[in-house]
Formats: structure tokens, C-alpha cells, sequence
């Protein structure tokens, strides 16, 4: 296993393995005092556990903090000159809520073209929800989606087909994976890179993890994703929708202008 482990995995993994033999025995098992060594009741140990293993065994749990192998990693990074993702350290733009926007609820995914009715399309709340964006420059069309479940990501696919049928090529889009939160979206991020790649859309774009709440804003005239501050619901049964969406199992399209 070709990881990194953080010190504090190995602390938790110590108070269970007392003697440092690198070997958790049931003896150590029986003696566990989960309450008095402060390890808690969600991690999993067995007899025989080495360090790795423990890790292993408790993956869903460590996943976010660490970067196992083939896994998305934490951080922002854009797409180089090589055209390869590269880690940045440089935030993205800020750009101004906006009355002419459109806004994607939690559960929902929008197609737009620009127009003077609708220059942008917008969604507030990525964390541990994840973004979508994907821009068609030629034909300045947008998609975006706000994926709050393995479910729903797993439903993008049937999403951004209907997007491909109005005549977009993906090898000419911008896509963009942005949200998601340490610890909690790894199986969802995962989903969405591989329908991703398995679309062979152009990812010029993954933000993902971390603690950070994020809104994001998709300029539909010339496709640039930026950071905003949710100040105007433009939809009056936006919070209405969120609660709905959180109990199906696929994304909701959000026809606007109905």
C-alpha cells in the first residue's frame, strides 16, 4: 500500500497495539477500553491487524485524509500546459450573485444557453456536496449539477447524455469537479471523475475536499466558474426543493423559466 498514514492514524492504532509489536493480539482486543483510550466506537480493529491493515479495514473512514492510491486528492488543481492536472495553490475568481442567474438546487442538474435572460447558472452549498460544470464554448451552452449522494452521481451519466444530445462535442467542452468534503464525498467524487473519463470529457478542473463550503457561479457567455456569495434566492422554493431532492435516488432536471 503506497500511502502516506498521518501521525495521528498511528496514534489510534498505538492505543491499541500497546505492547509495539506491529501485530494487534486478541489479548489487546479483550482489554480494549474504548471509552478510556479515547478511540471511539466508529473505527474497526481485529486480531492480527498491522497498521496497514487497520487502514485498509477502516478505508471508508480514512478516505480525505488520506490519499490512497488512484484516489482523488485533496486541493485544487487546474489543467497545465501538458494539459495534466497540476496542484495550485491559486483561488479561483470571485465573481457577484446575480439576479439573471440561474439556480441549481441540491438533487438537480440545468442545461442552459446564454442569453441576455440568462448570462449565468449558479449553485451554493458544495460540501459535502459536489459540483459539475461542463461548458460547450462553441455553442456557449452550460450544464451544472449539485450531486449530494453516490446515487445521484451515478445518475449523472443519464444527466449530461441529454446534454450531449442538443449536438455538443465533449472534446471541445470545459469540465469542472468542484465540493465535496474531507472524510465524507470520496465514493461520490470518485463516481463523478469516472463517468468523467469514461465520457472523455476534458477535466480542466478538480476542487475537491477540504472544509470549505463553496458556491460557485458558470458564466454562460465565455464559460469561466467562479466563487460567490449566495445573496439573492432567485427561486422562492429553493429550500423546498432541497429537502424533495434529498430523498430521490437520481438528479432532478431543473427546467427554469416554466
Amino acid at each position: 500500500m503506497n500511502i502516506e498514514i498521518p501521525v495521528w492514524i498511528h496514534d489510534i492504532y498505538k492505543k491499541v497495539d500497546k505492547d509495539g509489536n506491529g501485530i494487534i493480539t486478541r489479548e489487546e482486543l479483550d482489554k480494549l477500553d474504548r471509552q478510556k483510550e479515547g478511540v471511539g466506537t466508529a473505527y474497526i480493529f481485529e486480531e492480527g491487524m498491522t497498521l496497514e491493515s487497520f487502514v485498509n479495514r477502516n478505508r471508508s473512514i480514512f478516505n480525505g485524509f488520506i490519499t490512497f492510491e488512484g484516489d482523488p486528492v485533496s486541493g485544487r488543481q487546474v489543467l497545465n500546459e501538458d494539459m495534466e492536472l497540476q496542484q495550485t495553490v491559486n483561488l479561483r475568481k470571485t465573481s457577484l450573485d446575480s439576479k439573471e442567474s440561474i439556480e441549481v438546487a441540491q438533487g438537480e442538474y440545468t442545461i442552459a444557453k446564454f442569453s441576455e435572460d440568462s448570462k449565468y447558472m449558479q449553485t451554493y452549498g458544495l460540501g459535502p456536496c459536489v459540483g459539475v460544470t461542463i461548458y460547450d464554448k462553441k455553442n456557449k451552452v452550460g450544464f451544472m449539477a449539485h450531486i449530494d449522494t453516490p446515487s445521484k452521481a451515478k445518475s449523472l451519466l443519464k444527466a449530461i447524455n441529454k446534454f450531449k444530445t442538443g449536438g455538443t462535442d465533449f472534446s471541445e467542452c470545459e469540465t469542472r469537479i468542484i465540493g465535496g468534503q474531507t472524510g465524507v464525498s470520496m465514493e461520490t467524487v470518485k463516481i463523478i471523475k469516472q463517468i468523467i473519463e469514461q465520457e472523455n470529457l476534458p477535466l480542466y478542473e478538480m476542487d475537491v475536499f477540504g472544509h470549505t463550503v463553496r458556491a460557485i457561479q458558470l458564466n454562460l457567455e465565455n464559460g469561466e466558474v467562479t466563487d460567490y456569495k449566495e445573496t439573492i434566492h432567485t427561486r422562492e422554493d429553493i429550500d423546498s426543493v432541497a429537502i424533495k431532492t434529498m430523498t430521490t435516488k437520481e438528479l432532478t432536471e431543473h427546467k427554469f423559466g416554466i
